[in-house]
């Protein structure tokens, strides 16, 4: 990403000002926080093959992606982006 960030300078994935660097750093945080151990957790059943085993782990798994996506959809609702706009 910071490759990106140089080489197109035009269109900043990062933000223009501090605050917009905030608030996508932040999203960025939050999503990996929440979304992390669920996501690792199900696509290691799935790798492994033992999902059948642990239904009600994948389920509750699915559950928490499922909020956290609902999060990123409401962000969405709100503009284009998930943290401001350009």
């Amino acid at each position: 990403m910071a490759y990106l960030e140089r080489k197109h300078p035009e269109n900043p994935l990062f933000g223009s000002t501090d605050k917009e660097t905030g608030i996508i750093w932040q999203r960025i945080n939050e999503t990996e926080q929440y979304a992390i151990e669920p996501v690792l957790t199900l696509a290691k059943a799935l790798m492994l093959k033992t999902a059948l085993n642990n239904i009600d782990t994948c389920n509750e798994g699915a559950r928490e992606i499922t909020k956290e996506l609902s999060t990123i959809d409401a962000w969405l609702d709100k503009g284009d982006y998930l943290a401001g706009e350009i």
